[in-house]
C-alpha cells in the first residue's frame, strides 16, 4: 500500500495535470476518451454461437425466443452479429431457454480483421 506522502504526492501531479503520470494515457497506447476494454486491446469476443445451438436444441423458434424473453428484433440482429447486449437480456434469455449463461455465450479469439472492424 502507498504511503500517504506518496499518495499526496501522486495526487498533487494529478492536480497539476489530470493526464501527468496517468498510466493508462501516457503507457497503455489509446486516447483519452477511449476505454481500454475496446476491440483494438481485446484479445478475445463474445460469439453467441452457443446461443443459436441451444435454441435449436430446445426446438425454439427466433420469434418464440424474442416473445419469451421479451427482447426485440434489432436485439436479436446484434446478437446475430455478434455485439454487445444488455446483460439483462442475457439472463432473460437464460430464463427463456431454461439454460446457464454458458450455454448462450462463449468467447472466441479475436481476429486482427473483426478488431479494425469495430
Amino acid at each position: 500500500m502507498a504511503s500517504p506522502v506518496a499518495f499526496r504526492y501522486a495526487l498533487g501531479l494529478l492536480l497539476q495535470d489530470p493526464l501527468k503520470g496517468h498510466y493508462d494515457y501516457l503507457e497503455g497506447g489509446y486516447e483519452p476518451g477511449e476505454s481500454p476494454m475496446s476491440s483494438r486491446f481485446s484479445t478475445l469476443k463474445i460469439s453467441y454461437k452457443p446461443l443459436w445451438k441451444t435454441r435449436l436444441d430446445k426446438g425454439m423458434r427466433k420469434q418464440d425466443l424474442r416473445e419469451q424473453a421479451r427482447i426485440s428484433a434489432s436485439t436479436i440482429a446484434r446478437l446475430g452479429r455478434d455485439e454487445n447486449v444488455a446483460t439483462a437480456v442475457l439472463v432473460r434469455m437464460c430464463e427463456a431457454l431454461h439454460c446457464q449463461r454458458l450455454d448462450i455465450v462463449g468467447l472466441v479469439p479475436c481476429t486482427q480483421s473483426s478488431r479494425q472492424e469495430d
